[in-house]
């Protein structure tokens, strides 16, 4: 049990590991491409943002240019935030200190990208190098009622273009004196996010999915490997048994013969130990004959019978020792008469013996039906069974009994067990033993 407990962990631990393995692969394949989608959402959204500042500053701009119809909007701003072109969803102001350093900046929103980016910083554009986007010439740089800013102003030694009451930026913090704004439409950002959202999640659910049933198919074939070799075993002793019965009834055939002759030459008074011998050789006799006959045929004859009256009739014959309860109607089953009496037979013989000496109160039968078929239980208030050997006393030839044969309980459950029932057993509640007899709702 231990062995399978740890195969079963270590085949789990692999399973999840090599799953998880997986799955961090998977999550990091679509990381790495929604990363590239941004990268080609901003590319395009730096492209359309040079080409339109371009046409803004051109001595010829061409107002008809086409454009990327998934610009939304473009704007050049003064360093104060105070707009001096703007085009679609462009704002006319944007807050002072928007922009905190000469970097563009880049805030994605729900399908679209915004980029601000100062005037002549060509810093995180890809593909752009230094040189370009840069200062515009005076005559293109006009406030919001049309007219020219900056004209009274000069370039510097670095060609750079002061502004009127704006000192010229220097040092490290120092902030560009116009910067350009572009919002560009972007769907796939958020659709795809979505998308790959959706699908990591689908991806997990689908390999936990895979990793229970890979790891119950672990533990059915396992199951069926250990019932293999269950079965292995069976042949292996059914064979041994019945060479082993064959070989016995001999030898006993023989005792027989010798006891009764015996008995022809001896005085009477001596002749109870001769009963002794001849009564131990029948009981012999009788159970190699059982196993035999087991091990031939293991179902029987199976007939129709109405299983409450059975269990009646059975009851009476121990003169008020075995107290029958349960079932108000008919309940035909369809077994073998004679094995099933044999197995009830046996549960009440050792519910009496576990009783002697301890308790007068009758053996209980009680029969419940429900939903998965009958079941028949034999109660009783003996010693019950140490818990040590609960799960070794349908074993054969195992017995706790000193004149214990150790193969009653076994067979009984193996019988059961062939024509789709079972025998178990529980400890009874205030002491003593309860061993349940089930049927599958199809023996009736």
């Amino acid at each position: 049990m231990n062995r399978d407990k740890s195969e079963t962990a270590l085949f789990s631990i692999m399973i999840a590991i090599l799953l998880a393995v997986i799955f961090l692969f998977f999550t990091a394949f679509l990381l790495r491409e929604q990363d590239h989608r941004k990268l080609v959402a901003e590319y395009s959204a730096y492209r359309n943002m040079s080409a339109l500042f371009e046409d803004f500053v051109s001595d010829e701009p061409s107002a008809g240019i086409p454009r990327d119809a998934r610009v939304l909007g473009f704007g050049v701003y003064q360093r104060d935030g105070k707009a001096v072109r703007t085009m679609g969803t462009a704002p006319d102001r944007i807050p002072n200190g928007s922009l905190k350093s000469d970097r563009p900046e880049i805030a994605y929103g729900r399908g679209s990208i915004r980029i601000m980016k100062p005037l002549g910083a060509a810093g995180g554009i890809p593909g752009m190098g230094p040189g370009m986007m840069g200062p515009p010439p005076a005559s293109r740089l006009l406030d919001s009622s049309g007219a020219p800013i900056g004209l009274p102003g000069a370039m510097n030694g670095a060609g750079r273009f002061l502004m009127p009451g704006i000192p010229p930026r220097s040092g490290p913090n120092a902030l560009p004196e116009h910067f350009m704004f572009i919002e560009y439409l972007a769907p796939d950002l958020v659709g795809r996010s979505s998308f790959d959202l959706t699908l990591i999640v689908s991806v997990f659910l689908a390999l936990s999915i895979v990793f229970f049933l890979t790891l119950n198919l672990f533990r059915k074939n396992r199951a069926y490997r250990n019932k293999e070799v269950e079965n292995a075993q069976l042949i292996e002793l059914g064979q041994a048994a019945r060479t082993l019965a064959h070989e016995i009834k001999n030898p006993l055939g023989v005792i027989s013969i010798q006891c009764a002759s015996l008995k022809r030459t001896v005085p009477e008074e001596r002749w109870r130990g001769i009963d002794v011998i001849v009564e131990e050789v029948s009981r012999m006799v009788m159970l190699t004959d059982r196993v035999g006959e087991y091990l031939r045929n293991s179902i029987g004859s199976p007939e129709a019978m109405d299983l409450r009256a059975f269990l009646e009739e059975f009851a009476v014959r121990y003169d008020g020792r075995v107290r029958f309860s349960g079932g108000e109607s008919p309940f035909r089953i369809k077994i073998d008469r004679d094995r099933f009496r044999s197995v009830m037979q046996n549960l009440v013989q050792n519910a009496f013996e576990s009783q002697e000496g301890r308790s007068m109160e009758p053996v209980e039968i009680e029969m419940e039906t429900g939903r998965g078929g009958v079941s028949v239980i034999v109660r009783d208030r003996g010693c019950g069974v140490p818990p040590e050997s609960v799960s070794r006393i349908f074993s054969p030839f195992f017995t706790t009994k000193p004149k214990g044969s150790g193969i009653g309980l076994a067979m009984s459950r193996q019988f059961m067990r062939r024509v789709g029932g079972d025998v178990s057993f529980r400890q009874r509640q205030g002491g003593g033993s309860e061993f349940i007899v089930a049927f599958p709702p199809e023996a009736r």
